[in-house]
């Protein structure tokens, strides 16, 4: 579980790292937020072992807005009060439950930032955030509290997914970056939160930009680099994170030419523009650039 909630944590706070934009008085929306829990105004129900239940807290959650005027989506930093609603079976949270801020201005008004289905008191099924005007930023998957499945977080319009997550078990998942156009940018497998496995970076064009296989969060084995119209420009064998042999090296058409002499992590690399000009050239003792 632990593994999996490692992965779960990073693609969290990816999502929350594209909405914690700073506003400014041009754009406008973001609404006053009750920040204070005042336990006269706001009381707990706490019904026993079953029946409705709603708990408030102080909290920072992930809340957010889509601007008006930018059509970009703007995050809201700091605490503020939250509160969670739902059904207790045999004391346990069962089925949906659904997590609210509330309008300081207006008290009566609310906004649901959250949507979660429970079995046992674990979260098991969808887990859905929302921005304060009613987008879907992120439906991510549960079975028995661990993420699972397939997870997909969008942009402001919430249909365009940004970036999908596919896990094959607690350990393993699979993360797919998108452009706006639609087209992939990044494909990386994860494996305890961090890179391990093959991952594809791609051209706007959706060509493969690069190849390369992940130990530990390092290059190791072979990389691959290509140019935009598909031929392969380089490849060299990587030894964690070290650059080690220098393979080949092509020029747009296909036509190889001078790589360097790197191998077993000594000798010299040649760097290429892609108008085929000599741009740098690097020597390497032990893998490491000098």
């Amino acid at each position: 579980m632990k593994n999996a909630l490692v992965i779960f944590t990073l693609l969290i706070l990816s999502a929350v790292s594209q909405a914690q934009q700073s506003a400014s008085a041009t754009d406008g929306g973001m609404p006053d937020l009750v920040r204070d829990w005042d336990s006269t105004a706001y009381k707990n129900i706490k019904p026993g072992k079953n029946g409705f239940t709603r708990l408030y807290q102080v909290n920072d959650p992930d809340i957010s807005f889509i601007s008006g005027i930018s059509k970009t989506r703007i995050g809201l930093r700091g605490s503020v009060l939250i509160y969670e609603e739902g059904n207790l079976v045999n004391g346990k949270r069962t089925g949906l439950f659904t997590t609210y801020v509330i309008d300081n201005n207006d008290r009566h008004k609310k906004y649901k930032i959250h949507e979660q289905d429970f079995k046992n008191d674990l979260v098991d099924g969808h887990w859905k955030a929302y921005d304060l005007g009613g987008t879907l930023k992120y439906d991510m998957m549960f079975t028995k509290g661990r993420p699972s499945g397939y997870s997909v977080y969008f942009g402001p319009d919430g249909k365009t997914a940004t970036e999908t997550c596919r896990f094959s078990n607690d350990s393993v998942a699979i993360v797919t970056k998108f452009a706006d156009n639609g087209k992939k940018q990044q494909v990386q497998t994860m494996v305890h939160g961090i890179k391990n496995g093959p991952g594809t970076v791609y051209y706007p064009n959706g060509n493969i930009m690069s190849t390369a296989n992940f130990v530990n969060d390092q290059f190791n084995d072979t990389l691959k680099y290509y140019y935009p119209n598909g031929v392969l420009w380089t490849e060299e064998i990587f030894k964690n994170g070290l650059d080690w042999t220098v393979l080949n090296n092509f020029d747009s058409t296909g036509k190889p030419r001078d790589a360097g002499t790197l191998k077993n992590g000594n000798g010299t690399r040649i760097l290429y523009t892609e108008e085929g000009e000599v741009r740098q050239v690097v020597t390497y003792i032990k893998g490491v650039a000098q």
